[in-house]
């Protein structure tokens, strides 16, 4: 096994900075979803297109990020990406009070954000022990996200939406000023043959199309799964916990993946998965009772973080370099940039059974799609087969 060094720590604890902080408003979602509703009178497809708007930055950055990183080296698009993060959630604090300008600055805040977690995925996904890398920086995304939900009903009821912004650019700056940078990203090795490499391409395509309906169906159900809890039994209190119980129990999920994918194909754990989100899914729209809201919140919260190592491992294999991992970044980006959006036509077009019923078909696509792709070996790096 490799020696860990300081340079290695060094870029471990800069991984799980950087990837943390690119979904800090993902985490948060539902509780703002509810924010921006009650506080700012919009409606469930305007909160949408502000979700699907920062995620979309978050796709924008796939492909540039790969010029900017030859040109100028991690460190230094590290240090940009933060800086550009912390300016836009400055920036939107007055932009709460003019809708455009808001919109602008969530799309640069995304843009920030995608940057930050290409370097995290290139830095995890090519160092050693890989998997397990990639499943720790799935439990630091949660633990942020966890820790931001327990303070969440404080901020929003003592500042409003703009101390969650202001909070979480005080946070890129802290990390500008501490957080120690990518001084280099462990070289790419592949002395594959072009056929192969080509087979490899096209079998990397076959994951972004089961990664794209994956995070759509998910981005759809969980920005407004809040939705489903039966509104005169669990005030918003309640439920703000289930959601940070919900995250707390992804933590072990996402930590459990990365005990299990030795043992299972990353293509087996993924398709577990899937079925248990669809089980959660039936459970929040078919058992309306407070348990049923509690079990299917936890259990949608469980499997989704489950899920997300396999998937990361399943499609960080193939290609060559970089590109895959810009691929894997762009089909989870822009399908949680679609997912709320289409969540929330489908909650006005139908209510939540309509949603339910969107979100379990967009699972199963993902199983159907599972089917078609090939477990990897391993490639030095440590992937499961």
């Amino acid at each position: 096994m490799p020696s860990i060094t300081v340079v290695d720590f060094g870029r471990t604890l800069s991984i799980w900075t950087y990837s943390s902080l690119a979904v800090a408003t993902l985490g948060i979602a539902p509780g703002l979803e509810t924010a921006f509703r009650t506080q700012l009178g919009l409606s469930t497809s305007q909160v949408g297109l502000l979700f699907m708007l920062e995620l979309g930055g978050m796709a924008l950055a796939s492909w540039p990020c790969g010029l900017l990183l030859e040109r100028w080296g991690p460190r230094w698009l590290a240090r940009a990406a933060l800086a550009v993060w912390s300016a836009a959630n400055l920036l939107s604090i007055p932009g709460l009070a003019h809708h455009e300008w808001l919109l602008a600055c969530r799309v640069v805040a995304g843009i920030g954000a995608g940057t930050m977690m290409i370097l995290a995925l290139e830095g995890a996904g090519r160092g050693p022990l890989a998997q397990r890398a990639l499943s720790a920086v799935v439990v630091a995304q949660l633990a942020t996200g966890a820790a931001l939900l327990a303070v969440l009903p404080v901020l929003i009821t003592t500042g409003g939406i703009a101390a969650v912004f202001l909070l979480e650019a005080l946070a890129g700056l802290f990390a500008l000023a501490l957080a120690p940078p990518f001084d280099a990203l462990p070289p790419v090795e592949d002395a594959a043959a072009p056929a192969e490499v080509g087979a490899r391409r096209r079998d990397a395509w076959r994951v972004v199309s089961v990664t794209l309906p994956f995070n759509v169906a998910i981005g759809a159900i969980w920005s407004f799964v809040a939705e489903f809890a039966p509104q005169d039994r669990m005030p918003a209190g309640r439920v703000d916990d289930v959601l940070s119980a919900g995250t707390l129990l992804g933590i072990a999920a996402a930590a459990t993946a990365g005990l299990a994918c030795r043992r299972w194909s990353s293509r087996s754990g993924a398709a577990v998965g899937v079925v248990g989100l669809i089980a959660g899914t039936a459970m929040v729209a078919l058992w309306q009772q407070v348990a049923g809201f509690l079990a299917g919140t936890l259990l949608l919260s469980f499997a989704w973080n489950f899920t997300v190592p396999f998937l990361m491992i399943l499609g960080a294999p193939h290609g060559t370099g970089r590109s895959s991992m810009r691929a894997v970044n762009l089909s989870f980006a822009a399908g949680l940039a679609t997912g709320p959006p289409a969540g929330g036509w489908l909650l006005q077009a139908g209510g939540p059974i309509a949603l339910a019923a969107g979100s379990a078909l967009g699972f199963a696509l993902v199983l159907v799609g599972l089917a078609a792709c090939r477990p990897q070996s391993g490639n030095g790096a440590g992937f499961a087969k």
